[in-house]
This record gives C-alpha cells, sequence and structure tokens, in this order.
C-alpha cells in the first residue's frame, strides 16, 4: 500500500477527536434519540462506545499509511452511522439495507480479488497474507464509511430540505384542495386506520394514510394552504406539533410507532385545525377597524392574543391546555376522529 499520510500520528488523533466532538453536537441536536428499552443515559454511552470502537478500529488500520482527512471521515461517519442504523432501522429500512448491503458486496469482491493474486515468492507467503489482509480489511471499512455515509447524508438531507426525518410521499403536482378530497371518496385508504391493518404499516405508508387524513381536513376546513406531514424525534413530552411558517403538521416519531390509529387521527386533526385558526388570524387582520369588534370575530382576536403569547406545555401545562387555542382544537379533533373511525367502521359492517 502506498503511503498517503498527510498529518503526524498526534494530529491525526487530535484530528479525529475534533470531528468527533463537532458530529457529537450536530447529531445529539438532530438525530439521537434513545435505544428501544434503554434509558437516555445508557444510549448516549451506547452511541459513544460505537464511536469509540469505530476510532479505535480506524486508528490499527489507518495509523501507518493513511493518515488524512478522508480517514478521519471514514471513522466518523462509520461511529455514527451505526448508532443511526440500530435507531433508525425502522423507517428506513429498505435504503439501510440496500447501502449496507452493497458495501458488504463490494468489500467481498475486493478481497476476493486480492486473495486470488499469485503470491510471487513462497517465502514470504505469510508476510505477504497479513498485507493482504489489511489491505482487504481496510478497504472493507473504507466501503463501509461511504455506506454509513450514504444513510447519515439522506437524514442530513431532510434538515437541510425541511425539518422532519421522513415525509409522506405525494406528487408534485397533487391537488389536495379538491371535491374528490372527503371520507366517503377515500374509503380504500381510509380502512387501513383498522386496528388490525394499521398494525402492519410500515412508517412510511402510516404517514401516507395520515397524509390524506390531512388533505381531507384542508378541504374540510376550506384552508387555502397545504397541509403536509412528516416525522421528527420530538420531546417525549410534545405529540406533534404545527409549523404556520412550512404549513406542516410534524409527528414525534415515538408517537408515530406506537400509538393507535384513533389517537395519530386525533393529532393530525387537532394540528390542522391549528391551521385553521391561523388562517382566522388573516382574516382578523385583513378586516377594517370599524368591523373587528364582531361577534364572528371574538374567537379569532382570541387566538391572535394567544398565539402571540402562546405557552408550552413544557413551560406551564395548565396554562397551556387551558388556552381558547388549544381547548377548540381538542374539541374539534375529537369530534373528526370519531367521525373517521365511524366512517371505516360502518363501511365493514355493510360489507359483512
Amino acid at each position: 500500500m502506498k503511503n498517503r499520510n498527510i498529518y503526524g500520528k498526534k494530529e491525526f488523533v487530535l484530528e479525529n477527536i475534533s470531528w468527533a466532538v463537532i458530529a457529537w453536537i450536530w447529531y445529539k441536536n438532530f438525530l439521537f434519540r434513545c435505544l428501544d428499552s434503554f434509558t437516555f443515559r445508557e444510549s448516549k454511552f451506547i452511541l459513544l462506545g460505537c464511536v469509540v470502537l469505530t476510532f479505535l478500529i480506524g486508528f490499527w488500520l489507518e495509523m501507518k499509511r493513511h493518515r488524512n482527512f478522508s480517514s478521519t471521515m471514514c471513522n466518523v461517519f462509520i461511529g455514527y452511522g451505526l448508532y443511526t442504523v440500530l435507531i433508525y432501522l425502522k423507517i428506513r429500512k429498505s435504503f439501510i439495507l440496500f447501502s449496507l448491503s452493497a458495501a458488504f458486496v463490494l468489500s467481498v469482491l475486493y478481497a476476493f480479488l486480492v486473495f486470488c493474486r499469485k503470491i510471487p515468492r513462497k517465502e514470504k507467503c505469510l508476510r505477504i497474507l497479513r498485507r493482504r489482509s489489511r489491505l482487504a480489511a481496510f478497504t472493507a471499512f473504507r466501503l463501509f464509511g461511504i455506506g454509513f455515509m450514504c444513510i447519515l447524508g439522506s437524514f442530513l438531507f431532510h434538515f437541510i430540505w425541511g425539518t422532519t426525518l421522513m415525509d409522506a410521499q405525494r406528487s408534485f403536482f397533487t391537488k389536495t384542495n379538491t371535491p374528490e378530497q372527503t371520507i366517503e371518496n377515500n374509503r380504500e385508504t381510509l380502512c387501513l386506520l383498522r386496528d388490525e391493518a394499521w398494525e402492519t404499516l410500515s412508517v412510511q405508508e402510516k404517514l401516507n394514510v395520515l397524509q390524506k387524513v390531512a388533505d381531507i381536513e384542508r378541504r374540510y376546513l376550506g384552508l387555502p394552504n397545504e397541509l403536509n406531514v412528516g416525522t421528527a424525534s420530538l420531546d417525549d413530552t410534545l405529540a406533534a406539533y404545527y409549523s404556520d411558517i412550512s404549513h406542516q403538521i410534524v409527528i414525534n416519531l415515538d408517537y408515530l410507532l406506537e400509538y393507535s390509529s384513533y389517537d395519530l387521527i386525533d393529532t393530525v386533526c387537532h394540528e390542522a385545525y391549528h391551521s385553521y385558526q391561523h388562517r382566522m388570524v388573516d382574516l382578523l387582520n385583513d378586516t377594517s377597524e370599524n368591523l373587528k369588534g364582531l361577534r364572528l370575530l371574538k374567537p379569532a382576536s382570541c387566538y391572535a392574543r394567544e398565539f402571540a403569547e402562546y405557552v408550552s406545555g413544557e413551560s406551564d401545562f395548565c396554562d397551556y391546555y387551558s388556552q381558547e387555542c388549544e381547548s377548540d382544537a381538542r374539541s374539534y379533533a375529537t369530534a373528526s376522529a370519531m367521525e373517521y373511525y365511524d366512517f371505516i367502521y360502518a363501511c365493514d359492517e355493510s360489507n359483512q
């Protein structure tokens, strides 16, 4: 193997530590979540173990001839990529398995080509085999580094493009505010909300069904803006939130994985109603001053005041819960979720 050293040994170690710390800060803020059945503290130690183990293996393979920036990045991607696979395999299973399978197949093929080469001097056979083994291991390490880079890069793309880990699939030209967007006209999709069907769906499929619910709510509420459904790792106390800046309904990934379809319909309807409340505030702002005192616009006046001084559940749960914008959204969501469920199971009874 050619000598491709750029850094001295101490410089190489410090470079790796620096990038590991930078990656730790980014990862903890955007991608980190606890492993199933492990506490927050235990999960952080497992992540640290993945990073440290990977760096030690990398140092063993790279310290002699490959002390350069690409080796540092490879160590970072594999360390954090390993933990990412452990926690996100459920939601990106196909892509993750494809990336790692490709790295494995290429590693095996390269190792086969390396070991099939004729050994010119039999007396140095053991030494040559050791060198070839190290070369095959180093190449496999690099190939898996590329695989993990693709996996982490896909998540990074979502954060650069938006704020979610995964969005519902929809055509760029899909029209969601049409007469077809009703409960009655989407029976086949909404039947997937039945408990026995819901449990068999992947994360992507669940998001797609909830997107249909959001599209129906958009039409029923008469919203001029779209509603985009996605999922992200949120605080345990937060089931979902609506962002009026991006018109996104972002659902907690753990909530999406663990809770019933009824709870998630309720959540989507609740957040959709927040979008409706924002449009009511827009209407209030566009109304002339002499008409703003109309009884019709009193709820909008209350919403405008509460949005300006919004109290989150983390800061004061009682004040959060008692806000009119929240109580109205809860009432609407409860009634709407019941309407969906009544329709779904009424269809079942009529088909029997």
